[in-house]
């Protein structure tokens, strides 16, 4: 598996999206809880840096959530 950093953007995007549902669907209803859930797995943003309430929130408001089926 490669690294967060090198997979493509729109890989990225898609796995991003994949790991909110998950959070979600796990009783994850806010940016800050998503956030904490996507920290515990291990999942970085693709700068490899940790996620955060803001970073998620900037996230879910993105055309690039939207576009890949990420209701905000």
């Amino acid at each position: 598996m490669k690294s967060i950093p090198e997979l493509s953007v729109e890989t990225f995007m898609r796995r991003v999206v994949a790991e909110i549902k998950d959070a979600r669907a796990a009783g994850a209803s806010d940016p800050g809880r998503i956030a904490e859930s996507l920290n515990a797995r291990g999942f970085t943003t693709r700068k490899g840096r940790a996620w955060t309430a803001e970073t998620v929130g900037k996230f879910l408001k993105s055309p690039g959530a939207k576009r890949f089926g990420l209701p905000e």
